[in-house]
């Protein structure tokens, strides 16, 4: 597929759209005309994460969540056109999926602070329903909270593997209102991950989940040894908190009591000061870990912001509070998709989508009115250092049947897929659900298709967006 890039600058006095191709738009910030909406998304944001309950809330009020999330970005009259034109430009170009950048640049309030994973797009007059930008249904879109624009610096090879340090840390007394970790539940996801993808996924784990922050450096090397100096990602599961606008991440003490580390202090261990190799992608999966604090100050922070701006590459990361089995169904899809040779902006779009859209825990699919009832589509967040997502793993080579592609119409909705894998058979766009067709151009190619060999370069993989409802684990 295509890929279009949209980069979303937001700074004190004003807001900027730059595209991938052509001129870009700028238009005004001012905190007093958007005070109201600020006020509705803050007062969401607060309650949304007092609630370990998945579905404390209604459908409507994440619309109104979203909706009002929307308007704060999008007040100007001439950023906001601009940007629902680029939107309706993907929508309506099948072959292609957008990237969406969102960067916040010197005093822009407690505006970064918000749950901007929930935005939702609506307008009746160019026909958009129900688009939720960070969990689209149709997977068309990444949301991506950006800091910096690094060059990317590793490129995955042809035999590379998912090399996996996993802490886990799970203090003998549990912070206030939290529950003991489902770690058995975590070590049955990398099971399943193995059994499916076999010596591709190479995982590595701290022997007890009691660490101790003061020795984590040594410990995390230990882990790490066995990579032999290969990329990694850190995975930590364990809690965190944001409170009182400082924001912790849980590790033990001599007792083995919870020991709260700051978000410096933990970014600290990878910076040019220590000796320990960076990770290119840290998993937070952790309640609250996403979120940013002190966002109206010289010096915000958050444990997902602060590893970004220490040039992690990559960090996903939880901004609610969030159930185990929650965050487990996630993570599983998650890995999935990077191990498919996906980027990690991909990756976490289909674990949102999962959530919003997917199965149900016991087996049963969503119909689409039940799409995006709970609060967990919005949970995942994605910090990136790098100009653009890292790929950790080789893209996926398909076999030349998958490779073959031709044009194919809807007879639903007329609408006509350029280029598309022979495979496909159900129209994604707008949640339409008809069966494709070989378009007639191409009828008399497609009795061909057996006796022709078709290269690697002819076509670039398409991702596959999932029909709505048909998400499932593996």
């Amino acid at each position: 597929m295509n890929v279009k890039e949209l980069r979303i600058i937001v700074q004190p006095d004003k807001i900027a759209i730059t595209r991938s191709v052509g001129s870009p738009e700028t238009g005004n910030m001012n905190r007093e005309v958007i005070k109201l909406e600020l006020s509705i998304a803050k007062i969401f944001h607060k309650v949304l994460n007092k609630f370990r309950v998945v579905s404390a809330f209604e459908k409507n009020d994440y619309e109104i969540l979203g909706k009002t999330l929307f308007k704060v970005l999008f007040f100007d009259q001439l950023v906001r056109k601009f940007f629902l034109d680029e939107i309706i430009e993907v929508r309506d170009s099948p072959d292609t999926y957008c990237r969406i950048y969102l960067r916040f640049k010197d005093l822009t309030g407690d505006i970064p602070e918000l749950p901007w994973e929930y935005m939702l797009v609506e307008d009746e007059d160019r026909k958009i329903s129900e688009l939720y930008l960070g969990a689209d249904s149709n997977q068309r879109f990444d949301l991506i909270r950006i800091v910096n624009e690094n060059k990317i610096s590793f490129i995955p090879k042809n035999d590379q593997k998912l090399n996996v340090a996993l802490i886990v840390s799970n203090p003998r007394n549990q912070p206030e209102g939290r529950l003991p970790l489902a770690s058995d539940e975590l070590s049955n996801c990398f099971k399943r991950l193995k059994q499916k993808f076999g010596s591709l996924i190479n995982t590595n784990e701290r022997e007890d989940e009691k660490p101790d922050f003061r020795n984590f450096e040594n410990d995390l090397a230990d882990v790490i040894t066995p990579f032999n100096g290969e990329p990694y990602v850190l995975h930590f599961y364990g809690h965190a908190q944001a409170k009182d606008k400082e924001s912790m991440i849980a590790f033990t003490d001599e007792n083995q009591n919870v020991a709260w580390i700051s978000d410096k202090d933990f970014a600290a261990i990878f910076s040019q000061n220590t000796n320990i190799q960076k990770p290119q992608l840290i998993i937070l999966q952790a309640c609250e870990s996403g979120q940013v604090c002190n966002a109206d100050t010289e010096d915000p922070g958050g444990l997902a912001y602060t590893l970004a701006m220490n040039n992690i590459p990559a960090i996903v990361a939880m901004q609610n509070i969030v159930r185990e089995d929650v965050s487990i169904d996630f993570i599983e899809q998650f890995y999935t998709s990077l191990l498919n040779g996906e980027d990690v902006a991909r990756a976490v779009t289909r674990g949102r989508q999962f959530l919003g859209c997917g199965v149900r825990k016991n087996g049963e699919k969503r119909k689409m009115n039940e799409y995006y009832d709970n609060n967990t589509f919005g949970t995942p967040l994605l910090f990136i250092s790098t100009i653009q997502p890292i790929r950790l793993m080789p893209e996926k080579v398909s076999s030349i049947a998958e490779k073959q592609v031709v044009n194919k119409i809807c007879p639903k909705c007329k609408t006509l897929w350029k280029n598309v894998k022979l495979d496909k058979e159900i129209c994604t766009l707008n949640r339409c659900g008809g069966r494709l067709e070989i378009y007639r151009e191409d009828v008399a190619a497609e009795s061909a298709i057996g006796n022709k060999n078709v290269s690697s370069d002819q076509v670039k993989a398409e991702l596959n967006p999932q029909l709505p409802g048909k998400a499932s684990l593996n």
